[in-house]
């Protein structure tokens, strides 16, 4: 399982896609001298962008959900929080990865029609009550 991205990898990602499409912006201008001809050329890589980003996101859930014990014994503790958390969406239930800090221990909240759950890769924590989840 390969770890997120580090800031500087998203930030170089992002740059290279903003040159991706002042290229495609330019190259479309210089060859037929129309704005128009050149939003659309620019709108379709963007969408282009946008729908290859949805499949690697679809693909990578669904390498999680189908990780076998190897691959699941290798996982870090972050990646086996996202592990969890489409196990659980894929049971029904909404689930949301807490961040680092401030979350009292928590690593992953569920919830369930009217079950609120606070979930520790060790196992369930506590029921919470719904003041928790009004913020």
């Amino acid at each position: 399982m390969s770890s997120k991205r580090t800031k500087k990898q998203q930030r170089e990602l992002e740059d290279g896609l903003k040159g991706f499409i002042l290229l495609v912006a330019g190259a479309s201008y210089l060859r037929t001298k129309s704005f128009l001809v050149t939003g659309i050329f620019v709108g379709i890589a963007i969408i282009l962008i946008i729908a290859i980003a949805g499949y690697q996101k679809k693909k990578r859930k669904e390498r999680l959900r189908n990780s076998g014990i190897e691959a699941i014994d290798s996982m870090d503790g972050i990646q086996f929080e996202y592990y969890l958390k489409e196990l659980y969406l894929s049971k029904g239930f909404a689930a949301e990865v807490t961040s680092s800090n401030g979350d009292y221990g928590a690593d992953l909240l569920l919830i369930k029609g009217e079950k609120r759950l606070s979930f520790k890769q060790n196992g369930i924590q506590r029921m919470w009550g719904l003041r928790r989840f009004k913020k």
